[in-house]
């Protein structure tokens, strides 16, 4: 794998969160993987393949929502805060191919103590495929 963007996260933060989404064992089984981290935002991948395909063989929407949903939450995680999904909504615009490469970019719109707002779009060779935004509870500090 390509090395990883730090954008400017303190090194501990930075690897603590990177090891996470490596060793998980669900993103290991999709094959989601981290690309960048910086204060507030995430970006990770995904090359889709057939295990990723619904009945009708095309990709399902559910792997979007678990690329989106992973990526808004690493970017709160990047602030310090540990977040837990209160609400997503995400808005399929295009289909992507088996075989694409996806990338999810997340980022937080606005943080308050306790509730914490992210937005992220996915793209497929410049076309967009889905966006998303979401609601989180802070859930304490991220404790590495």
């Amino acid at each position: 794998m390509s090395e990883i963007e730090n954008r400017g996260l303190e090194e501990g933060l930075f690897q603590a969160l990177i090891d996470h989404n490596l060793k998980g064992p669900f993103y290991k089984m999709l094959g989601l993987k981290p690309t960048g981290l910086g204060r507030g935002w995430a970006r990770h991948r995904l090359v889709l393949g057939e295990q990723h395909c619904n009945a009708q063989g095309k990709p399902h929407g559910g792997v979007i929502a678990t690329m989106v949903d992973t990526a808004m939450g690493n970017a709160i995680a990047t602030t310090g805060s540990r977040p837990v999904t209160v609400e997503l909504t995400l808005h399929l615009i295009n289909s992507p191919q088996v075989g694409a490469e996806v990338v999810v970019e997340a980022e937080v719109v606005s943080s308050g103590s306790r509730v914490i707002f992210t937005k992220a779009t996915v793209t497929s060779r410049d076309r967009i495929i889905a966006t998303a935004q979401g609601c989180f509870i802070n859930a304490g500090p991220v404790e590495p």
